[in-house]
């Protein structure tokens, strides 16, 4: 296991890494075949709360409720690892930067997310955004063509749409 989970400030819980981690290096992955609870997106509001903020897409309008490290991984605006989905049910998380030893995991939401939602961001880096929603074209035009590489096919295809 190359990481842990504990406490990170106001975010709540982080998943920090355990040893040195190099760029391009897969430092978890997720397979969500024969996962528990999964729920189409009509009945996302019916969740609690807290389930709703750990749903994870999974393809064909069905969603995981999901708490393992890979949905536990807090948002910055400056990203240090992305998702990569070798399909809907298998996906990594993979060094976009090499992460030092106690470094915090954390990716940029708006890279592959789905939805419409918005949330007040606590990354503290000098850019940050603030307020970090779902929309992809909200970010500024540099870090668009910065992430466009991590974003999924599929939401590649949502966004030329």
């Amino acid at each position: 296991m190359t990481y842990i989970i504990k406490t990170a400030g106001k975010k709540g819980i982080g998943v920090f890494v355990k040893r040195n981690i190099k760029k391009g290096e897969v430092i978890y992955e997720k397979d969500y075949r024969g996962h528990g609870k999964i729920v189409k997106a009509k009945d996302i509001p019916k969740l609690s709360e807290k389930d709703q903020n750990h749903v994870d897409y999974i393809g064909r309008e069905r969603y995981a409720v999901d708490y393992s490290p890979i949905s536990l991984i807090n948002h910055s605006c400056r990203p240090n690892a992305y998702i990569y989905y070798v399909n809907f049910l298998l996906k990594k998380v993979i060094a976009m930067d090499d992460i030092k030893k106690m470094e915090e995991i954390t990716v940029n939401y708006i890279i592959d997310t789905t939805g419409k939602w918005k949330m007040k961001c606590y990354c503290k880096h000098k850019n940050c955004l603030h307020i970090v929603s779902s929309d992809y074209f909200k970010l500024p035009k540099d870090l668009q063509e910065k992430y466009w590489k991590y974003v999924p096919r599929w939401k590649k295809r949502m966004l030329r749409k």
